[in-house]
Formats: structure tokens, sequence, C-alpha cells
């Protein structure tokens, strides 16, 4: 299997030997370790696990091996998890495919020709394809969702640093500047919300490695009622459009919502389509230093999606040079996300594409419809929230596509307010109930 995926990309040799232990653990206690007792996970190669390698997919990285696991890593251990192995992410993190000169390419359980999605793109493929229960990946623009949307599984970010990010990437959270702690995220994907929801659990909460992460660990409630009232949109009428199969998708959940009795009304926020100038200005608001810095130390160019991203950036001029572009850039940024937020004060949740269409071919991952090279534009469905700093879950696998995408697994969106994920885990579960496709269907491979 993972020799047509390439989604795992450093196996544990000592996965077996680990299980055995459990056993004889529950043999003599008679209790288990955790509630992941003996279970097998996979995590992003992006988050540190003592032993493996951490390079991010970048050549300059590739002896890089960090001294202990990251957080999410070590309560993943703690709660009886056995970690499988590491997988597969574009280089750096920054693009939607899942491609770099250490590993190679990801490819989708659905259909080899075509991209698992970015970043996480091994963990998507890996999970949809049987081999992982469980894994953990990490979202700066949808890394998590778009991945979870082209494999058909559910990926979620969660309320913003409420996962500590300590050990993500090899140069630590030290190197998270500007912006950057209140748009990245690391959060759990799986086949079922219900595993999620557990997830969540685990690697939530206080940790005092990450100065940004918040104390609240998640808690599941004894109940998690459907919400009243749902907003939902199928398009923002920009280019790319979005295609047909996603919107069906969409309006598929909002008429089994409003079957359900929950208020669905069609609405999106007003400042939804501003999204992907804010995305690149709060990105490269040092010009993405960082990534160039260690994409120099190598002696291969960065991959073709990450080049075009670093190209856009500089040719749009977006790196700050005053306190007074910084000023103004903060001010925007946080209306923005004001206005953002105020659109839940009549909504519990929105429903919206993961993304304009369903899994695209690699060279299609940086082109609009003109041919035109636009790293970002056809997934500002995921990295709006990012920016506006607002939590979201897809769950894949709600329809199937059409056309030139038939077969693949189609995807929606759920966005809502910070600690609310009882909400969107109650509109998951339905749809888990009510359409067969999102616990059935299983790739070709």
């Amino acid at each position: 299997m993972n020799e047509k995926l390439n989604a795992i990309v450093e196996w544990n040799p000592n996965a077996l030997d680990e299980a055995r232990a459990l056993d004889e653990y529950f043999a003599t206690e008679k209790t288990v370790k955790g509630p992941l007792h003996g279970i097998p996970v996979t995590i992003k190669e992006m988050a540190g696990v003592k032993g493996f390698k951490q390079t991010s997919g970048a050549p300059a990285l590739k002896d890089f091996t960090p001294v202990g696991d990251s957080t999410v890593a070590a309560r993943l251990k703690a709660a009886g998890a056995i970690v499988l192995g590491t997988t597969n992410n574009m280089e750096l993190g920054l693009a939607f495919d899942s491609d770099n000169h250490l590993y190679g390419r990801t490819k989708n359980p659905y259909d080899l020709n075509r991209t698992a999605g970015g970043s996480s793109g091994g963990e998507g493929a890996i999970i949809a394809a049987g081999g992982s229960p469980l894994g953990i990946g990490t979202d700066l623009g949808g890394s998590i969702r778009v991945p979870s949307h082209f494999c058909g599984i559910v990926g979620l970010k969660p309320t913003q640093n409420s996962v500590s990010l300590f050990h993500h990437g090899a140069l630590g959270v030290e190197m998270l500047t500007g912006f950057l702690p209140s748009m990245i995220n690391t959060g759990p994907m799986a086949r079922y919300v219900s595993d999620i929801e557990l997830a969540l659990e685990i690697i939530s909460g206080a940790d005092f490695e990450d100065p940004f992460c918040h104390a609240l660990p998640y808690k599941r409630p004894a109940e998690s009622p459907l919400p009243k009232r749902v907003a939902y949109f199928t398009t923002d009428n920009l280019i790319p459009a979005v295609h047909p199969s996603v919107q069906q998708a969409v309006r598929t959940v909002a008429e089994l919502l409003a079957n359900e009795g929950v208020q669905v009304t069609e609405a999106m926020p007003a400042e939804f389509p501003s999204s992907s100038d804010m995305m690149f200005r709060a990105f490269a608001i040092d010009g993405a230093i960082g990534a160039k810095t260690v994409l120099s130390m190598g002696q291969k160019p960065p991959t073709p999606p990450v080049a075009r991203l670093l190209a856009d950036i500089d040719s749009k001029s977006l790196v700050l040079d005053t306190r007074e572009q910084l000023t103004q850039l903060q001010s925007v940024i946080t209306s923005f996300r004001k206005k953002m937020l105020a659109f839940f004060k009549d909504y519990d949740a929105l429903i919206l594409p993961p993304c304009a269409h369903p899994a695209c071919l690699p060279v299609d991952v940086c082109s609009d419809e003109s041919g035109q090279h636009n790293v970002i534009a056809a997934f500002r469905f995921t990295y709006a929230w990012n920016v506006a700093s607002l939590p979201s879950l897809v769950v894949g696998a709600v329809g199937t596509g059409t056309e030139d995408f038939e077969g693949l697994p189609v995807g929606v969106q759920i966005v809502f307010p910070p600690f609310h994920e009882p909400t969107a885990f109650a509109i998951a579960r339905l749809l888990e109930e009510k359409i067969p496709s999102v616990r059935s269907l299983r790739p070709l491979l």
C-alpha cells in the first residue's frame, strides 16, 4: 500500500515490540495505559517524534533529529498509542501538495495520478487507505483540511492555540513570529468524528513549552445537540469557480440540517472575499525570511509550488519596512478578524466548501482557470479562517465528484466560534449517520 502512496516516510522499527510490551502490561496490571492503549497512530513529519527525522521536507534539514518528542507526540504516547511512522508533507509545509526533494510526492488513494493535498497529505492518504486510524497534522492555511477533503476523511483545525506547537518544525515554536502564532495549528485527522473528539481531549491543553498555548483542554460535554442557527454558502463567485459537485455537497448538508429543524440561512461574511489579500500580508510580514533561510541552505531549488509562493511574495512587495506599515497591517487584520467573528453573533456555525474543487492533478495545484500560476486561489475557503483565527472542521466524503473529478470524495467545511467544537462535532455526527458515503466511501487502492 505505502509503496504506491508514498505516505509514510519513516517507519517505527520497534512498533511490534512496543505492542508486545503493552500486551504484557495489560496482562500484569489488568488495566490499560490510556484511552489509546495499543492503537497505532501516524504523525506528520513536521511534528517532532523522538528517534525520527524531522526535516519538514527540506534538504538542508535532511539529518535533523529532534532531541525529544513534540508535546502532541508525547501526549499520544502517554495515552498508550504506538507511533507507527511519520508521514510526508510539502516542503516546509508551504503549499497544498505533499512533495519535496527528500521523499517525493504523496499520491491520492482514490486516484494515484492526483495529489493527496497538503501540506499534511501523507496523513490524509494513509488514513483514507486504512493504513492508520488516527493521525496528527498541522495547518497554516488548510494543511489539515484540504487533504481531508481530497482524501475523504475528517480533519480538525481546533480553537486557536488549544494544542501545543512545541517541536513543530525543526526550527521550533521560537520561529513563530508576526501573525503566525495566531494562524498556525496542530490538529487530529481520522476517518470518524468520534476519533477526532477523543484525540482532541488527549492532545489539547496547557503546555509550558509553548507560550502561546492556553490552559483550556477540550472536554467532551454530556450531550452535544445540533445548533439552532446555521449559515451556508456554496460559492463566492470568485475565480476559480467552485465545482458543481462541491456546491452540491454543501447544499446536501444545508438541506439535511433544515430537515432536522435547524434554522438554515444562505449567507456569507461580507469580508470573506478580502481574505486572499489578508493571507499574503499576514504570512509575508517579514518576506518569509525564515523559510527562505532554510531553503537557501539546501543544494536544490525549492519545489515549484514553494518557489511560486515566494516569488509571489517578492513580486507583490509585501515585506514591511516601517513601523507605520506594521501598525496599519495590525489594524487592518484586527478589524478583519473582528468582523469575521461578529458574523457568528447570528449563527452557530457556517457550512461552506473546503476548496473550489476535489483532488486535482499535481500540475494544477498552483494554477487557476486561466492557466496563470496562483498558489492559493482555489484554497481560499480554508486559509480565510487561519487569517480570521477561527476554528473549522472538514468532513470528507459527503459526496463524490463528477465530470473531471468523477468518483473522488467531496467534503464540506464547518466553521464555528472558538471553543464551540461540540457544535461542529454534532453536525459531523449527523452527517455520518444520515449520509452513507461519509462512512462507507473507500478508495480503490
